[in-house]
């Protein structure tokens, strides 16, 4: 068993070639799982378990009607696993690009006024054209212009300390510095306080320039207050509609205007997602077909094998047919884009039709027995498990069962679970279960 074998080596499991699954289920419910003495989750024991062992139950006929159930039942027939895998992965990429498309779209509805926005607020914000840090530099002009006559008040004063009628401080420093240079002479240890003084005298004489520099150049300029003004209210303005402080208005205005250019180039790549969408659904298709195709030929080789098992199994001239119709507009499902349905026709001369339509329960039954023999068949896997599958059958149909079952252990190990002795007497061995 291959399948297995590869399943060990992929959970490190070492084997030699032989595994032994275990199973304890105690009192309280709880249950522990073992594969060669490793202590395993039960997941894996099933998993290793479904590469070993089929079991097909008595009640599976009633699952015959449904179209999901037939279509695992050919797929599995024509062992179509592959395939449709191929379809899955390629409808879960169309399927991921529809939805984007979907949600573009979306977003395209309202991306037209949110364009018209971005357009008008960057517009405004370019005309503006806040500079770094203009807003602080302009709110410091405008307060220094408000305070005009406080400062002309405030430097005259300075001015008059500094150089008044009787020569104000720079006078008193600079005789005081002719005295010291006169003492210096008598004593080195006033040198240091002399240059302090002269030090004093040049930087009252430098303040003092400076000032009536700046005295000089506060008269004020109507045009310039006006132009304050104005530049600042239109700053405020336009940080109180987009509620940020004034000096954030640089970046909003990149901010909105990268914005504005995504979605202005956002055709191209709806375009681009167009084109990618159309390559997704052609891949699709074409793993879709290729499923159909293995389809079709899997129902060739089921039918004529159903068919033949459910004459042997007391229906003679019973017909199978397996409809597989690809459906026109394409249906994009995970399970590919065929319409499948089970005929049959229980008596000759009668035209095949829907399963459930026809069908008695005995026969239902026989015709379920057939389809499982004729999947197993396909399956090759080392050992089948039938319960109860002749459930509705007796006399000499029960017998028939039996000898097909008997047939089908040549090809593998094939366990029945019945209560008929028909069925029970053609087997290689018997296990009698009782409870008291």
């Amino acid at each position: 068993n291959a399948a297995a074998l590869a399943w060990l080596d992929e959970q490190s499991i070492e084997h030699e070639g032989e595994c032994q699954l275990r199973r304890v289920v105690g009192a309280d419910g709880r249950g522990r799982a073992y594969l060669n003495g490793l202590t395993v989750p039960v997941q894996s024991l099933r998993a290793l378990g479904e590469l070993l062992v089929d079991v097909h139950g008595q009640l599976e006929f009633q699952s015959l009607s449904r179209r999901g159930y037939q279509r695992a039942t050919l797929d599995g027939s024509g062992q179509l696993a592959a395939r449709n895998a191929a379809v899955r992965t390629a409808h879960a990429d169309w399927q991921g690009l529809d939805d984007q498309r979907a949600s573009f779209e979306q977003r395209v509805r309202e991306r037209e006024s949110r364009v018209d926005l971005l357009r008008h607020f960057v517009t405004e914000l370019q005309a503006l054209d806040p500079g770094p840090g203009e807003a602080e530099a302009v709110a410091e002009e405008r307060k220094r212009i408000s305070s005009l006559g406080r400062l002309a008040e405030g430097t005259a004063q300075v001015e008059a300390l500094l150089a008044g009628d009787d020569g104000g401080a720079t006078s008193a420093l600079a005789r005081s510095q002719g005295v010291l240079r006169q003492l210096v002479g008598l004593d080195a240890a006033l040198e240091p306080m002399a240059a302090q003084v002269e030090e004093a005298t040049i930087a009252a004489r430098e303040a003092l320039s400076s000032l009536r520099r700046y005295t000089d150049a506060l008269d004020a300029d109507p045009a310039r207050q006006e132009w304050i003004e104005a530049r600042l209210a239109a700053l405020e303005a336009v940080a109180r509609k987009h509620r940020v402080e004034t000096r954030e208005l640089p970046a909003l205005r990149d901010t909105l205007a990268a914005e504005l250019a995504e979605l202005d180039a956002g055709a191209v790549s709806e375009a681009e997602l167009q084109q990618r969408l159309a390559a997704a659904r052609e891949r699709y298709l074409a793993a879709a077909k290729l499923l159909t195709l293995g389809r079709q030929q899997a129902a060739t080789a089921l039918d004529r094998k159903v068919t033949g098992f459910m004459q042997a199994l007391g229906m003679p001239g019973g017909v199978f047919t397996t409809r597989v119709e690809p459906q026109d507009p394409p249906v994009f499902s995970t399970h590919g884009n065929d319409e499948i349905e089970f005929l049959v026709s229980a008596n000759p001369g009668q035209p095949p039709r829907p399963l459930a339509k026809v069908a008695s329960g005995g026969e239902l039954s026989r015709i379920s027995l057939a389809l499982q023999v004729a999947a197993v068949e396909a399956a090759h896997l080392p050992c089948l498990v039938f319960d109860e599958v002749d459930a509705g059958v007796g006399g000499a149909v029960a017998e028939m069962v039996g000898r097909q079952l008997h047939e089908l252990s040549a090809k593998g190990q094939v366990l029945c679970v019945t209560h008929l002795p028909q069925v029970a007497s053609q087997s290689d061995h018997q296990l009698r279960v009782s409870k008291h």
